[in-house]
Formats: structure tokens, C-alpha cells, sequence
């Protein structure tokens, strides 16, 4: 009887001990991210893929992980989180490789909340954008005698003093291509692997997460005028999503929606709200969120979530603990809107059909190879004009709907139907909770499918390998009593 209890016991410690495989009392050189996300990979292969995206100047590879589970089925759009554009601002990196796991752990514990997103969307995560520029901090961040009263961090350590930029000596978010100034600059190697990948992946929701002030910054970044010492806001015709997305950031966060002042920032910058456009707080120019938004019809905003750019290792617990709930909340945001197809009168997609919200149409966006498009929208009525070469334009109202807390309720399909020229073409008035064609209805799967699939295929094997080697303890244990 001894025996099954000491079993009984040991099953249970090690059911629900902590699986991670990361410590939060130290920051991971990148041969230990990469190892991480290697054995990641491997131990979540139904999960989880992991894909190089190209490598730094000194031959660091830069790579991502992507999350999702369930059927990989059409219209799932893709998600991403960036850390360490700039290689000082280390929180980022850490907190996203912590994300990972939590993600992936929580997925198969059953959590709804992770569950949906992740049978919903892709999530690819890019730990580090800039691990050389990672590696000369992490060797060069020393601290000095002075920095050691608690809570309190002189400019000389909280500001990190090398790694900012990439081995060349170049900022990484000041060098891509800038629609308000045509002066090109010199492409580095990172910021070249992160334009192909935007090329590659239709991503409709983004986040850079930066270190040095808290506060959720949101396009432009830019200003309208050739000054830098011009602090006027430069919004975006989809200012009111952006607002909407830096504020569920920051009203999650259990600091940044106060808008306080950091206490080691010299300007004592505060934020109403926690949020502040970007051009308004210091316009710089060649910014990452920018390139997204304009080039790819990308939703990016830039976070900073701490204070110090490179803190004190023991300070990485409460930063993860700050910034879980307020990533997962982000990410959320994606079940706003529209997302649909375009087809012809045969119901064949269109590829690369330009699509035009009006009142909203300087950047348009583009309808994926199989014809798939998205759209984070808030809650209003809006007017579509969708073009096509050898088609004629098509505009359909789409009516957009709040989502519902209580049902979490995913963006329906809208699906836009164009006629080549001279073919009978009528009006379309469609709101996005309902679908236009019921044959996509078979091609999507209902939200409830998905979550009844999902649970169906979830980490099966990951699963039985863990349960295995719990079983295989409880055995040793029990002969050993």
C-alpha cells in the first residue's frame, strides 16, 4: 500500500510540475536559443514549425517559430511578434521565447483562450531580429559600481551601452524603405531577411517589442514635414484601429495604460493612456512598423515594455509577468473584421486582386495567390472597391460587426465576386457575420469544428512522450522504495 501511495504521489508531482525549459534568472546567448527552439521544435512538431528567414551580418541565423494547431485550413490569417530589432533592448527576447512555451504548454492543457487563437491563426515568432547586435551587449553590459540600489538604474546600465545596432553599426528600425523620404538606405542583411519575409506571408497583425519606455507606439513614425525637431502627429487613415490596438495593449498592461514617466528617461516623457503616435513623440525615418503598413497592409505597432533596456536578469520574471496577458490580448485583436475571398463569376480566386477601402485608400491591400484576404476593422460600415486586371471594379458594402465577447466570435467570411468586362454584375451588401457563398462555408469549417478538431489532434505525440517518461520515473521510484 506504501508502494501505490509513493507512486500515486511521484505520478502526480511530475503531472504537474513545471515543464519548462527555460529559466526566467538569466538572459540566453543565441546558441542557447537556438538550441531551445530546436528541441522545441521537435518536442511540438504538431505544433509548431521552425523556419530561417535568412542570417545577420556575422552569420547568425534568424530564425522563427511558427505556432498553430488544428486543421490548416484557408483564411487563417498570419500573426507576428518581433523582439530585439535593436540588440541592447533584451526584455523582448526574453519574454518571447517565454511566450512560446506558454503558448504551446497552454494549448495542451486546454486552454479556450489559446485554443481559439491558435486553431484560428498562425503566430510566427522571431525572438531576434538582431543577435549580433545582441551578443556585443550581452558581452559589453557590465554593470557599474553605481547601478546597484534596487529599483534604481543610472542611464549608464538602464540605457545599455553597445549593441544598438546591428555589426555594421547600423539601426536596424531606421533602415527600411520610408515613404516620406525616397532616400534609400543601405538594406543591411536583417532588415533585407525581414522584407522577404513579408513577401512571403500575408501577415495582417504585428508587434515589435522594444525596451527603454513603456508605452504602445502606433504609425506613423514619420513626420509629414522634413524635420526631425517636428513633433506633430502624422496618423494613419486607419488611425482608429491602431489607436484601438496600442490601447488593448496598454490598458492590459498593469503599468503602461498610467502613462507615467520612466524614472530613468531624461526627456520624462508621459503618455496619456499609455499610448502615443509614433511621429508625434520623435519622427524618425525608415521604421519597420511603417514599411509594414504601407508596403503590406500590415497592422504593426511598436511596443516598449520596460524601462531599462537591459535590466537586471532577476528583473525578467515580473517583466514576463507584466507582458503574458497583454500579448495574448493583442493577438486576439485579429478576430476583428472582414477576411474573404475574391473569385470570378466561376468561383476560381483571384490572386493579387487590389482591394480598396474608401476614406481609407491611399494603401490598399492585395488578395493572396489563392485569393484569401483580411482586414482588422472596428465595429462601422464600409465601402470596398476591389480591382482585377481583365475585370471590371466591384464595390460591395460590408457591414462590421462587434465582435461578441461572450461567443468570441471570429471574423465571418466575406467573399467579393468580379466579372470580367461586359459580364452582369450586381450590387453586394454583405456584414461580416454573414457569408456570401455557401460553398466557402465547406472550405473555411465553422469555429465550432475547428475547436472540435482541435481537441481531437492536439499534441498527441509530444503528450505520450511526456506521459511516457512520467510512467517510466513512477516505476524507478516504486522499485526503489
Amino acid at each position: 500500500m506504501m508502494k501505490l501511495w509513493g507512486m500515486l504521489l511521484v505520478f502526480i508531482a511530475f503531472n504537474y510540475a513545471d515543464d519548462s525549459l527555460l529559466s526566467l534568472d538569466r538572459y540566453h546567448t543565441h546558441e542557447e536559443m537556438i538550441s531551445f527552439l530546436k528541441n522545441f521544435t521537435k518536442m511540438h512538431s504538431n505544433l509548431t514549425r521552425l523556419y530561417s528567414i535568412g542570417e545577420s551580418f556575422e552569420g547568425r541565423e534568424l530564425l522563427v517559430l511558427r505556432i498553430s494547431g488544428g486543421d490548416d485550413l484557408l483564411l487563417r490569417p498570419n500573426l507576428k511578434l518581433v523582439g530585439n530589432i535593436h540588440g541592447n533592448e533584451a526584455v523582448g527576447r526574453e519574454v518571447l521565447l517565454h511566450f512560446i512555451e506558454y503558448l504551446v504548454t497552454e494549448y495542451n492543457k486546454g486552454n479556450k483562450r489559446v485554443r481559439r487563437l491558435l486553431d484560428y491563426a498562425h503566430v510566427h515568432i522571431l525572438p531576434s531580429m538582431n543577435p549580433d547586435g545582441f551578443a556585443c551587449a550581452l558581452r559589453d553590459n557590465v554593470v557599474d559600481d553605481h547601478d546597484s540600489e534596487p529599483g534604481i538604474h543610472p542611464p549608464g546600465h538602464c540605457m545599455a551601452r553597445d549593441g544598438r545596432a546591428n555589426s555594421l553599426g547600423k539601426d536596424l528600425n531606421r533602415n527600411f524603405p520610408d515613404y516620406f523620404r525616397k532616400v534609400r538606405p543601405e538594406l543591411q542583411n536583417e532588415t533585407l531577411a525581414v522584407m522577404r519575409w513579408l513577401d512571403d506571408f500575408p501577415f495582417v497583425l504585428s508587434a515589435a517589442l522594444h525596451g527603454g519606455s513603456l508605452v504602445a507606439n502606433y504609425p506613423f513614425d514619420n513626420s509629414k514635414y522634413d524635420s526631425s525637431l517636428s513633433k506633430e502627429p502624422n496618423l494613419t487613415e486607419d488611425d482608429d484601429v491602431f489607436k484601438h490596438l496600442a490601447l488593448v495593449y496598454a490598458r492590459k498592461h498593469p503599468t503602461m495604460h498610467k502613462g507615467k514617466a520612466c524614472p530613468n528617461n531624461y526627456a520624462k516623457d508621459t503618455f496619456p493612456k499609455g499610448i502615443v503616435n509614433g511621429a508625434e513623440w520623435y519622427p524618425l525615418t525608415g521604421s519597420m512598423q511603417d514599411y509594414n503598413y504601407v508596403v503590406h497592409g500590415c497592422m504593426e505597432i511598436t511596443l516598449e515594455i520596460s524601462c531599462c533596456k537591459f535590466p537586471e536578469p532577476e528583473e525578467l520574471q515580473s517583466s514576463w509577468d507584466q507582458n503574458r496577458e497583454p500579448l495574448l490580448a493583442f493577438l486576439e485583436e485579429s478576430r476583428r473584421g472582414v477576411r474573404g475571398f475574391v473569385m470570378d463569376e466561376n468561383g476560381i480566386p483571384l490572386p493579387n486582386a487590389t482591394i480598396r477601402i474608401l476614406g481609407r485608400e491611399t494603401f490598399p491591400f492585395y488578395s493572396t495567390p489563392k485569393g484569401e484576404f483580411w482586414r482588422i476593422l472596428l465595429a462601422g460600415t464600409y465601402l470596398f472597391q476591389v480591382e482585377a486586371q481583365g475585370f471590371d471594379n466591384r464595390r460591395i458594402t460590408v457591414i462590421v460587426n462587434e465582435p461578441k465577447q461572450a461567443e468570441w466570435e471570429w471574423p465571418r467570411v466575406v467573399n467579393v465576386t468580379l466579372y470580367r468586362t461586359g459580364s452582369t454584375r450586381t450590387t453586394q451588401v454583405i456584414t461580416s457575420s454573414e457569408t456570401s457563398t455557401e460553398s466557402m462555408r465547406n472550405i473555411r469549417g465553422s469555429a465550432s469544428s475547428w475547436e472540435s478538431e482541435s481537441l481531437q489532434h492536439a499534441n498527441k505525440s509530444s503528450a505520450v512522450t511526456l506521459m511516457f517518461s512520467k510512467l517510466l520515473l513512477v516505476l524507478v521510484v516504486l522499485f526503489s522504495l
